[in-house]
């Protein structure tokens, strides 16, 4: 299966909004390393010892599996995204498909594909060919 490697522009507030997500799952994980020292040592004083390492123990050691299924399952489903389709018959190149995008952004991707159609299509005015000089049924082969 192909993938689709790219930018898309994004505004700030989505952008800001995305990297809050990733890095709220991924911070859980180097937190639950934290929170496993801290019940170690807060174990070796002798602070409660039973019910307060426990707890902080199970969170220690969940905060890291949490934090993985965020970064690999839950934050890739938000956000744009991309899949690649086959390449139509007659083509050679691979379509990709966005999906999760800002109805402007497809407005302004239309806009510009019609501008540089219509230029392409106005580039490519085909000249007549010239008259033979041969009169028609003459000379033919």
């Amino acid at each position: 299966m192909l993938r689709a490697k790219g930018r898309l522009p994004l505004t700030k507030a989505s952008n800001r909004k995305l990297r809050l997500l990733n890095w709220g799952f991924l911070s859980l994980i180097p937190l639950g390393v934290l929170t496993v020292i801290v019940a170690i040592i807060a174990n070796s004083y002798g602070f409660q010892s039973g019910a307060v390492s426990g707890i902080l123990v199970a969170l220690g050691l969940s905060a890291p599996f949490v934090g993985a299924i965020g970064v690999l399952y839950i934050a890739p489903r938000f956000g744009p995204s991309g899949v690649v389709m086959p390449a139509p018959h007659g083509y050679r190149d691979e379509l990709v498909e966005l999906r999760r995008v800002h109805p402007t952004f497809v407005v302004a991707v239309r806009r510009f594909q019609q501008a540089r159609t219509a230029q392409i299509e106005s580039a490519q005015v085909v000249s007549p060919h010239p008259p033979s000089p041969f009169p028609p049924g003459k000379f033919s082969y």
